[in-house]
């Protein structure tokens, strides 16, 4: 990947550009390193809007899928309409279709430069509500991407996809449901979010990710690591698993904070007498017990969590205390409707401007 001639978005700032490059119909493509979250975006982009998506992985294709396959007509030799070629009866009047792994195929560059300049494939023309972008892993990942020609770079706008820990933590956690200690470890260590092979982390005690790891912290792994944990393996197992899919250097770190938050007040003791139990002084602990008791919250126990929250604000911690019931009402908008609500806006009024 060159340094020079990049435009790099975090996730929120990437659905905005590309609800803009769609409105104006201009092709895009974001690229990024593996388990970004690229392709997620571009998913619930499409989902939010209301239009039709179509996913071309063109690291399966072969130049006879990207073209269709010819035949005689009787008269001369035509291509049928490849079946990734939107149809309106069938996909909708508006859509994107989104040729993933873009930078994997290089046979196939001849038709996208078509496809992104003309709006056509071979005599096949896309429907005017729909745009072509593509998205594709930078060369330094070590998978199968390729130089791009410059006549297609200059069909298209280029954006740099950045994870961003916030966004992961916040809107996404709350979206898909994320393990609460997930949450608090990238919080407290945004670092290890994304860590690509031959990478230091910030904390001097993690060794680095090797340059020949399989396994790395990615928002994708942490997705799966979240799902992980959920199914309450033993601790052996859970060891052993997680390492499986971060690696075993970041692992060992997300161990040792796994099992010091586990071991804290349980978020039903302090639900129960918000009054009188004990406020974490770690920052690490802060992290996971605002994310479980996050997690946590319901209708009828979130007036408890805030009174813990408050507390933790009158300690000197109220950035956890906004966090606090940020996150809840992400997770449950319904609980905007209660009381509770109305005491944490107004404990925090610069919220609303």
């Amino acid at each position: 990947m060159s340094t020079l001639n990049l435009v790099t978005m975090n996730p929120t700032e990437s659905r905005e550009a590309l609800g803009i490059f769609y409105r104006t119909n201009k092709p895009v493509m974001f690229h990024g390193d593996a388990g970004a979250g690229k392709t997620s975006m571009v998913r619930d982009f499409a989902k939010a809007e209301g239009i039709g998506l179509i996913t071309v992985n063109l690291s399966q294709f072969e130049p006879v899928d990207m073209r269709g396959l010819p035949h005689d007509d009787g008269k001369a030799t035509v291509w049928r309409r490849p079946a990734w070629l939107p149809v309106v009866e069938r996909d909708g009047e508006r859509g994107l279709i989104f040729f993933d792994e873009c930078n994997t195929a290089r046979q196939m560059f001849p038709t996208l430069m078509q496809v992104f300049q003309d709006r056509m494939c071979g005599e096949h023309s896309i429907p005017a509500g729909w745009l072509p972008i593509a998205a594709g892993n930078y060369r330094s990942a070590k998978g199968v991407a390729c130089d791009m020609p410059q006549p297609f770079n200059n069909r298209v706008a280029h954006v740099d996809y950045v994870p961003c820990w916030r966004f992961f933590a916040g809107e996404l956690a709350a979206k898909i449901g994320l393990h609460p200690l997930v949450v608090a470890y990238v919080r407290f260590r945004p670092d290890m979010l994304s860590l690509m092979p031959g990478k230091k982390p910030d904390a001097n005690h993690i060794p680095a990710i090797p340059a020949d790891a399989r396994a790395f912290p990615t928002c994708r792994a942490w997705e799966s690591v979240s799902d992980i944990l959920k199914q309450n393996p033993s601790d052996a197992m859970r060891q052993r698993l997680i390492a499986a899919l971060i690696g075993p250097e970041v692992a060992a770190d997300f161990e040792s904070f796994f099992v010091v938050a586990r071991d804290v007040t349980p978020i039903a003791d302090i639900v129960a007498s918000p009054d009188t139990a004990p406020l974490p002084t770690q920052i690490g602990l802060l992290h996971a017990v605002t994310s479980a008791l996050a997690s946590y919250a319901t209708r009828e126990n979130f007036g408890a969590i805030i009174a813990y929250g408050k507390r933790l604000a009158d300690a000197g911690q109220r950035e956890f205390y906004v966090v606090l019931g940020t996150d809840a009402t992400r997770r449950n908008p319904d609980l905007k409707t209660t009381s509770a609500y109305t005491t944490w806006i107004g404990d925090n009024p610069d919220l609303l401007t």
